[in-house]
């Protein structure tokens, strides 16, 4: 896949991270951070060009940035809106990453979002497992979230110059 895989976009992570983990995303969680990586496209921007400036540039950078963030993301609680926003910023970030030369991001991506899920098994099972995070999907593709509602939960991901 990484060699054939030419043009990766939202949609190809989502469907490798399905493929290659044990834990599945359903249709519904897979569309939702496809339109969540779309929504916060102008602030994984931002950050990827302070980070790029900063020299972190290469994959094993995209890797242990990404660890880190996942480590501070959810060291209090672990919550379904929360984790849809973390799969957003960190499929668009191995995107930009991709592009820049950094090939094995997306796949790093996808391991490290099948870590968080590992790392936070029990949380996650006591605040509703997967019928949750289902619905808090299907929220977001029928737009049911106003662009507040939305935002609101994104407070960590404001980002500083």
């Amino acid at each position: 896949m990484r060699e054939r895989n030419l043009n990766w976009t939202p949609g190809n992570v989502v469907s490798y991270f399905r493929m290659i983990c044990a834990t599945k995303f359903t249709d519904n969680i897979g569309k939702a951070v496809q339109k969540l990586t779309l929504t916060i496209k102008l602030q994984s921007r931002k950050k990827f060009i302070l980070l790029r400036e900063s020299g972190f540039n290469a994959s094993r950078h995209f890797e242990m940035f990404v660890k880190n963030y996942a480590l501070m993301y959810f060291i209090d609680e672990f919550d379904a809106q929360r984790f849809l926003l973390f799969c957003a910023f960190v499929i668009d970030f191995a995107i930009r990453y991709y592009l820049h030369g950094a090939v094995d991001a997306p796949h790093h991506a996808a391991v490290i979002i099948a870590e968080v899920l590992t790392d936070n098994k029990e949380t996650f099972i006591l605040n509703g497992n997967w019928e949750l995070l289902n619905e808090e999907s299907t929220g977001y593709i029928r737009g049911d979230f106003s662009s507040h509602g939305c935002f609101n939960c994104f407070r960590p991901f404001q980002f500083q110059k």
